[in-house]
């Protein structure tokens, strides 16, 4: 299964494929003070800060998980949905900023739910958790506007999480016995 993401390469993209913000010819700042994508809500915009501060913590978290999982397809993936997160963390950004906000910004670092060691199965299993914070805010986002283009950018990125989260179950069932999450970032029943 294949999930939208934007070229990398391609800049002012979101993971959704779109450019949020117009730019002037240079590509380097907002052509208007209006948004392309139309009006964003305050609770939105609160929430897409706590989706922002969940990107941020995964690109670090991928960063952490790379240091200790030397397994060369884990490496690969690491390196692959670090991508994703930085296209998801960049486009929100734009959002944020877009929609008149200042974007929350990286910590220098982050507290982990789990002690990770050399280990696989605890790296592994650091990257389900954070896959699934991802998800969790981005659900939330979903909920908290009726801006078209934002709930079609969360869905995105919540879809990207869970198929990410989903690929890191798979990897080792002992960690999860059951890899597939019916409604992704849904408060555990």
């Amino acid at each position: 299964m294949t999930t939208p993401t934007a070229d990398p390469a391609a800049p002012g993209t979101t993971a959704a494929g779109t450019a949020p913000v117009a730019t002037d010819p240079a590509g380097s700042a907002p052509a208007d003070s209006a948004p392309a994508f139309g009006t964003v809500e305050p609770e939105a915009i609160a929430a897409l800060q706590q989706a922002l501060a969940a990107e941020h913590a995964a690109i670090w978290a991928y960063g952490f998980i790379g240091a200790f999982d030397k397994d060369q397809l884990d490496i690969s993936r690491v390196s692959t949905y670090t991508q994703q997160h930085i296209i998801s963390r960049d486009g929100t950004i734009d959002i944020v900023t877009g929609a008149g906000a200042v974007p929350v910004r990286t910590e220098v670092a982050y507290s982990l739910p789990i002690d990770v060691t050399d280990d696989l199965t605890t790296s592994r299993a650091l990257s389900i958790i954070i896959e699934g914070d991802c998800t969790n805010v981005w659900r939330f986002v979903i909920g908290c506007t009726d801006n078209a283009f934002l709930r079609d950018f969360a869905v995105s990125a919540l879809s990207d999480s869970a198929v990410r989260q989903t690929a890191w179950k798979l990897v080792d069932p002992a960690i999860t016995p059951n890899p597939v999450v019916a409604f992704p970032g849904a408060p555990a029943s």
